[in-house]
């Protein structure tokens, strides 16, 4: 993400970057902690709604397709090792519009 906002005219700057990354470093924090399947899907939710606001503010361009698969599967795995939903079972599909 970063890199790319050196070669282009990116509709994102470093602090969106920084954003994003914060987000998903504090999901992981709060899903660790969690104690059960709900409270766990919660989290992903929020984090979708946080991640879908913070890509609608940028016009859709901080999250890219690398970028969207590679969220996603830290989340599903974080899910998983908690053992919320399977490794195949992608719990954001529904709620993302990155």
């Amino acid at each position: 993400m970063i890199e790319y906002i050196k070669f282009s005219s990116a509709k994102y700057t470093q602090k969106d970057v920084e954003k994003c990354i914060i987000l998903i470093e504090n999901f992981l924090d709060n899903i660790a902690k969690s104690e059960n399947k709900k409270k766990g899907m919660e989290l992903v939710k929020t984090l979708i709604i946080q991640l879908n606001d913070l890509n609608q503010k940028c016009e859709g361009t901080l999250i890219e397709t690398e970028q969207r698969e590679e969220i996603s599967t830290i989340i599903i795995l974080a899910g998983h090792l908690k053992g919320y939903n399977s490794k195949d079972e992608d719990i954001t599909y529904k709620m993302r519009k990155w």
